[in-house]
């Protein structure tokens, strides 16, 4: 203090709290988006695949302009074979002024070489992979499992809020399908979002991606019910758009909602329910059909 003797001491600034703003998420499976090389994908890959160049440049074309429509702040994808795609992608004439900076993309366990990238306007604090956890399911702990290809935790400041994202793409469900592991993986991906809430309970959680599930099967219900009847219920973005046109799957006739964003209760909350779409036009880039919708933060 002046006159002390002392050296004075700058005092701490609350943060001014900004006005509330929309944070609009998408998530999309872009059905086996390979480059049209082999040999560079990520981690450990024998069933690779490849496109041929004009297959390949079709494919980012099409999904750029798909992307620009959703107009996502931050955009989840699964099935991106490596983070030279998500380059070339937001290169591309359509995407190149969208201000995606930060990209991530980490290799999973899937032998094919699909993987979940990210793309974002925020930029990211923290980008955590999940492919090594062991878990079992819990109420049939007879066998360990890992995750079909990962569930990545997202941790982003927007307008000053925390934000959570748990990511995922669980196991599919083909000739050798394993509903257990897939259940499994559904209550491990709803404790990674219960661990973001315990250590912050006013962070924004949010669980997203392809589930390979429907709504009413027990891998939906681990992740919105929890573990317990005293779990926190989360909320489903699309719960709003007409029951008909609420599928982001056809599997021959059988349209199938199977692709989820779901928010913790404080993030629910904070759902713009006009803002909720499944746009079903994007057939040329992908079989599933992508999701967005808009939450205000803070």
């Amino acid at each position: 203090m002046p006159g002390s003797g002392g050296a004075t001491q700058d005092v701490a600034q609350e943060p001014i709290p900004q006005s509330p703003g929309p944070m609009r998420l998408v998530s999309w499976n872009c059905w086996n988006l390979f480059d049209d090389v082999l040999g560079n994908c990520v981690g450990y890959c024998p069933y690779e695949d490849k496109l041929t160049t004009t297959q390949y440049k079709n494919k980012i074309a099409a999904i750029a302009k798909t992307l620009r429509v959703l107009d996502g702040d931050i955009v989840l994808l699964q099935e991106v074979e490596n983070i030279g795609i998500l380059d070339t992608l937001v290169q591309h004439k359509d995407l190149a002024d969208m201000g995606y900076q930060t990209r991530h993309l980490l290799p999973g366990n899937d032998p094919r070489g699909i993987n979940i990238g990210l793309l974002s306007r925020v930029p990211v604090d923290d980008y955590i992979s999940h492919k090594s956890d062991k878990f079992t399911r819990i109420d049939n702990p007879a066998y360990v499992y890992q995750f079909a290809r990962d569930a990545v935790e997202i941790h982003l400041t927007y307008r000053g809020h925390k934000v959570g994202i748990v990511g995922v793409h669980f196991k599919a469900r083909i000739n050798d399908d394993d509903p257990d592991r897939r259940v499994a993986e559904a209550q491990q991906a709803r404790a990674i979002a219960d661990n973001i809430l315990a250590a912050d309970p006013n962070t924004y959680v949010f669980v997203m991606g392809d589930f390979n599930d429907t709504p009413g099967t027990d891998t939906y219900a681990a992740v919105r019910n929890g573990p317990t009847p005293q779990s926190l219920v989360f909320e489903h973005a699309m719960s709003s758009i007409p029951s008909a046109e609420r599928y982001s799957y056809v599997y021959g006739k059988d349209k199938q909602l199977i692709d989820h964003i779901l928010a913790s209760p404080n993030a629910g909350a904070r759902l713009d329910p006009d803002s909720a779409v499944i746009l079903h036009d994007a057939t040329a880039a992908s079989d599933h059909h992508p999701l967005a919708a808009t939450y205000t933060v803070p």
